[in-house]
């Protein structure tokens, strides 16, 4: 990745992060971190990982929901971020906090197993 493209994948994500605390943060009744954004070298698509903590239903369904809005997200980025051309964005799950939880869980139970 380009150091442009470096550059204007932190601000996405930096302002992204306040739209979703901020415009979006009662429709979704979770609370969603923004994690990474991975732009293209053209600066044409970005895609935008989150982290989603939702006790009470499925986290698919809040990326789903964020896609569903990304046109509204888009719309309000492009009002905050001074480029020529707003990339289009799509929303993905960031498991990989998930996954160090479960790495974590198993190196607890195999000390718990020498231990016995």
């Amino acid at each position: 990745m380009s150091i442009r493209a470096e550059k204007v994948a932190a601000v996405i994500k930096q302002e992204t992060a306040i739209v979703l605390e901020r415009e979006l943060h009662f429709s979704l009744h979770a609370m969603v971190t923004v994690t990474d954004v991975k732009i293209s070298d053209d600066l044409k698509n970005a895609r935008i990982f989150v982290s989603v903590f939702h006790p009470e239903g499925t986290k698919e369904e809040i990326v789903k929901k964020l896609n569903f809005e990304k046109k509204q997200i888009r719309f309000v980025l492009s009002k905050k971020l001074y480029l020529k051309f707003m990339p289009e964005i799509s929303f993905y799950l960031d498991e990989t906090f998930d996954n160090a939880e479960k790495i974590e869980n198993l190196f607890r139970q195999i000390h718990k197993d020498e231990n016995n």
